[in-house]
C-alpha cells in the first residue's frame, strides 16, 4: 500500500461555475499551475551578509577537516595503504574547496546585484 497521497484531478466540470481558476490547465485538465513571472521570483530574494557567510562556514570546516586527515593519513598512519587513503580525504577536501569556490562566487555575484544589504 503506497503512503503517499494521491491527488485529486480538478475538471471544468467539479469547479463552481463563479469561479475561475488562477492557474493554468494543462491538456489533461489535471493540476493547475500557479502564474508567476521570473523576474518577481527572482529579484524578490534578499539576503544578508551573515547569512551568506553563515553558508561559507560548514564547507570551509569539512575541508579543512579533509585536508587534515589526509596529512594525517599520509604520515602518522601506520596502515600500508596510508597514501591511498591519504590522497582519498586530498580529494574530498579538492571537491569541498570547489564548493567554497561556487559560494564564494555566488556570494560576490549577489552583492554586485544588490540583492544582499550590510
Amino acid at each position: 500500500m503506497p503512503k503517499t497521497k494521491a491527488r485529486k484531478r480538478v475538471t471544468q466540470s467539479t469547479q463552481p461555475q463563479g469561479r475561475q481558476e488562477t492557474g493554468q490547465v494543462s491538456q489533461q485538465g489535471a493540476i493547475p499551475r500557479p502564474r508567476v513571472s521570473r523576474n518577481a521570483a527572482r529579484g524578490s530574494i534578499v539576503a544578508s551578509r551573515m547569512d551568506a557567510l553563515q553558508g561559507l562556514l560548514m564547507p570551509t570546516f569539512v575541508a579543512l577537516g579533509c585536508f587534515g586527515l589526509a596529512v594525517s593519513f599520509i604520515f602518522f598512519f601506520p596502515d600500508p595503504n596510508h597514501v591511498l587513503y591519504g590522497g582519498m580525504a586530498a580529494a574530498m577536501g579538492i571537491i569541498w574547496s570547489i564548493i567554497i569556490g561556487l559560494r564564494i562566487a555566488r556570494v560576490v555575484r549577489m552583492s554586485r546585484e544588490g540583492r544582499i544589504y550590510k
